[in-house]
């Protein structure tokens, strides 16, 4: 997976408060925590994540594991503000990894696939940038790594969306 260069990102400026509708004061308070998140150790997570899904590619017990996490993880987070609008697409990432690893999608480089598969992977580790345990803001970094596998990836997800539309029926 290339290195994203996360500091290139100016997090402060999205504009949470009209993407998600939430207060003045906690849009200030998330893009707070957001500027000061360590881009450097969300990049070596992530690169430690990448190794691990690349090693255990092949393994398919260990990376059912990391789809069924994310899985559970999209009705916790749902309602989260920020967060809750990217794990809705948790769900197509899923189907999308598990059709490309049957081999019923692979029209879809394999470079792309394991960037979802990381992204996943960071979602369900405890070991995150900013703590899942911090009230509010503790899954802020889950949604940054979607936020950038979702924009990265975006025509890619929605080529995969429309076949799964048209092959619903097999």
């Amino acid at each position: 997976m290339k290195k994203i260069n996360l500091k290139k990102l100016d997090l402060k400026k999205w504009s949470l408060k009209k993407k998600v509708g939430i207060s003045e004061e906690l849009t200030d308070e998330m893009g707070d925590v957001l500027e000061e998140m360590d881009m450097d150790e969300l990049n070596d997570q992530l690169e430690a994540h990448e190794e691990e899904v690349r090693k255990n590619w092949n393994d398919d017990e260990k990376i059912q594991k990391i789809l069924d996490g994310a899985l559970t993880l999209v009705k916790k987070l749902s309602n989260l503000p920020f967060v809750g609008k990217y794990i809705a697409d948790v769900p197509i990432l899923v189907m999308l990894v598990n059709d490309y690893r049957k081999k019923e999608y692979t029209d879809i480089p394999l470079a792309s696939v394991i960037s979802i598969t990381v992204a996943l992977a960071y979602l369900v580790s405890p070991l995150d940038v900013i703590p899942d345990s911090l009230p509010l803001v503790g899954h802020l970094d889950d949604g940054v790594v979607l936020y950038i596998v979702l924009e990265a990836l975006h025509n890619d997800i929605e080529d995969y969306r429309m076949w799964k539309v048209e092959n619903l029926d097999e």
